[in-house]
């Protein structure tokens, strides 16, 4: 990208891949329409509004319209085939191929998690008290593409007949520090995984091996942002039992 720096292009590369991970959730692609989505929240369907503008407005004329239909549904169309022979096919059950196109989606640990939010807050939902992180899809060939991304950004995940599950508590905090919701039952679940309470005993478990691997505290804390630091050292140093805390919330970016 001419004429930015290179944290602005980041940042918008990182906007492109949560354009199209909501566009890959909910979203359409007609050649001879444009492009839509369809969502029950509108201000999510107001957010990737903004991103298409925010992405392609330098590129194509952009004007999208925003309209509430039946059983309480928000929906989006831009009209622009051009835009919609950019963007490629991104059909319902085949964007597979058209995400393999983008290759610098993969290129950074960053994009993948912004695209695989997008994707979750349009397909995804999440309980502390079922203990649940779901993304829903029927295509084996979505789900073992969204298996793939979430293990380049070091997530322990597992396909079922629905979807992709993330199972363990540790990988589910871990998304809901680094991750945003624009719907606000997910924003709410993600702020209690954030503050979670429980005994750690798979952290204090995980802790001792990497300390036992030769990584020191510092290093540690940088893995696992939400323990504050005083129980790390307590762990490590004082060498005491993982009793239930009160995990810190944190917005540091771990992928």
């Amino acid at each position: 990208m001419i004429g930015i720096n290179q944290k602005e292009q980041n940042d918008r590369l990182k906007e492109l891949a949560w354009f199209f991970g909501i566009l890959a959730g909910d979203g359409w692609v007609s050649v001879n329409k444009g492009i839509g989505l369809t969502n029950k929240s509108l201000p999510l369907v107001e957010r990737w509004a903004s991103s298409c503008k925010l992405c392609f407005g330098n590129l194509f004329r952009i004007n999208p319209r925003i309209n509430k239909i039946k059983n309480k549904y928000y929906t989006c169309t831009i009209s622009n085939k051009y835009l919609a022979i950019f963007v490629g096919g991104w059909k319902e059950k085949t964007w597979d191929n058209d995400f393999k196109k983008n290759v610098w989606i993969t290129s950074k640990k960053e994009y993948i998690s912004s695209f695989l939010n997008a994707f979750f807050d349009a397909e995804g939902t999440i309980s502390l008290k079922n203990r649940q992180l779901f993304l829903y899809s029927e295509q084996e060939n979505i789900k073992l593409l969204i298996d793939c991304l979430f293990k380049k950004i070091d997530i322990e995940s597992k396909i079922y007949k629905g979807g992709v599950s993330i199972n363990k508590i540790y990988y589910q905090r871990r998304l809901a520090i680094n991750w945003k919701s624009m719907i606000k039952k997910k924003e709410i679940e993600f702020k209690k995984f954030r503050y979670y309470k429980s005994n750690n005993e798979d952290d204090y478990i995980r802790v001792k091996n990497l300390n036992k691997k030769g990584l020191g505290g510092r290093k540690i804390e940088k893995l696992f942002p939400y323990i504050p630091r005083g129980t790390i050292n307590s762990w490590l140093y004082e060498n005491k039992c993982p009793y239930s805390i009160k995990v810190k919330e944190s917005r540091e970016d771990v992928f």
